[in-house]
């Protein structure tokens, strides 16, 4: 079973997902574009600072000076900036000529990069403290002079200045640019997370709810039910009233098309059902063979029973004789009252023999039944015409002409037949 939520609770929920996820997102989007900015701030920096110590040292160099003068250099700027470390690096060219310079420490980074030829500057994080940057310092023609072993091209040093995060000048710009993509970025994926939950959620429900009743509205599927399988409380609410109005709409429709082919005083068939079963039996015969035959029948002097006893009394004989036609159905036949006192059985898979023991054992249980209606007794008869497919028609309208012929000759015989008793008792009597 889908646990529903309402919809207005479904739309907080969605909602503070989406504002959850974007701001987890935008502040790393955040982050990783203001290291993207922190990166080119820091070697801007870097470069920055380590140009003016170079621009110092080579001015000092081209005035004359020596190893002292260096470290009285760099002891300088570091005063003068106590939050930076200025730090001069020889390469082994340089150590050959002049000798290490014992007060600085490389770090492992600063070693190979200095003995490598690969990138021409360097920048360590150190969490704790800050940065280093540090730039690899190439011998110039002008160099040569004094810096006798080397070549033009050649690495003379390195030169690192390390200083704190704070000390980081990040660009206005960059901060700006970083902000409002990030406030972009919010907006629209909020927006897009919540037009793919209405159109998942919603739309999307909505749109198969309307096919599947267009579906079952233009084929009269009633038995076919509306199945959505939606979380949302009120689509669901939707699809229950939905089937339970379809269901009693099914129930009535069986209804009225149950009561559309039944004759509301004796529940039998009526006229309409007769098409249907005609043409079923001999579309049957037609394709197997198998025959069929008809039994119109209706009672007789059913008039005078109206006319002296009332139509109740009418009423009442019309329901004994329908009783006695079912009591003599098998799951084969079919009974149908076709109006008045006229009535017809469908006796399916049967042959003219067995038709005839049909007619002959309705006639002795009808004939001279006894009806009670009230204080008053009558008797009831019928006539039975017969009329068999294949040997009298094979067409639905000439079975019943048939039929029907064979009823009135059948009526007219035992009228007849009355007149003879009555004038035989006649001449008894005298």
């Amino acid at each position: 079973m889908i646990t529903t939520i309402p919809l207005h609770k479904k739309l907080k929920q969605v909602m503070h997902r989406a504002l959850l996820v974007c701001a987890s997102v935008t502040v790393i989007l955040f982050v990783l574009h203001n290291l993207f900015y922190a990166q080119k701030a820091l070697e801007k920096e870097g470069e920055y600072l380590t140009g003016i110590v170079f621009d110092r040292l080579y001015s000092s160099m081209m005035t004359g000076w020596d190893k002292h003068s260096i470290d009285q250099i760099f002891t300088d700027l570091n005063a003068r900036a106590p939050d930076m470390e200025l730090q001069l690096h020889r390469s082994e060219i340089l150590e050959s000529q002049f000798g290490r310079r014992t007060s600085v420490q490389l770090s492992a980074e600063q070693s190979q990069f200095l003995t490598s030829d690969k990138g021409t500057s360097l920048i360590e994080y150190h969490w704790d403290s800050g940065v280093t940057y540090t730039k690899r310092i190439h011998l110039r023609e002008e160099c040569l002079a004094c810096h006798t072993q080397g070549a033009v091209g050649e690495t003379a040093g390195i030169l690192s200045v390390s200083y704190p995060f704070s000390s980081v000048r990040v660009s206005l710009l960059g901060g700006i640019a970083t902000t409002f993509l990030s406030l972009i970025f919010a907006i629209s994926f909020c927006y897009w997370l919540f037009k793919r939950f209405v159109t998942s959620q919603i739309e999307e429900p909505v749109e198969r709810l309307v096919h599947q009743i267009n579906s079952i509205s233009s084929h009269d599927d009633l038995d076919e039910t509306v199945n959505i399988h939606s979380e949302i409380r009120e689509i669901q609410q939707i699809e229950t009233a939905f089937n339970q109005k379809n269901g009693r709409l099914k129930d009535a429709y069986r209804e009225v098309a149950h009561l559309s082919v039944t004759d509301t005083l004796t529940g039998l068939f009526n006229r309409n059902k007769l098409a249907e079963i005609l043409t079923e039996e001999i579309c049957r015969f037609q394709r197997y063979g198998e025959g069929f035959a008809l039994a119109m029948m209706d009672l007789d002097g059913f008039k005078q029973i109206n006319d002296i006893y009332g139509h109740d009394a009418g009423d009442k004989a019309l329901v004994e004789f329908a009783n006695l036609i079912r009591k003599n159905l098998r799951p084969t036949d079919t009974a149908i009252r076709l109006g008045g006192d006229e009535f017809l059985v469908l006796l399916g898979h049967t042959n003219r023999e067995q038709a005839q023991h049909y007619v002959e054992r309705i006639q002795q249980q009808v004939n001279g039944h006894a009806v009670q209606y009230g204080d008053i007794e009558f008797t009831l008869a019928t006539s039975v015409g017969l009329a068999c497919c294949n040997e009298d028609g094979q067409e639905g309208e000439i079975l019943l002409q048939g039929a029907d012929q064979a009823m009135y000759q059948n009526k007219q015989k035992r009228k007849k037949a009355r007149k003879s008793a009555a004038i035989h008792v006649t001449e008894e009597a005298v």
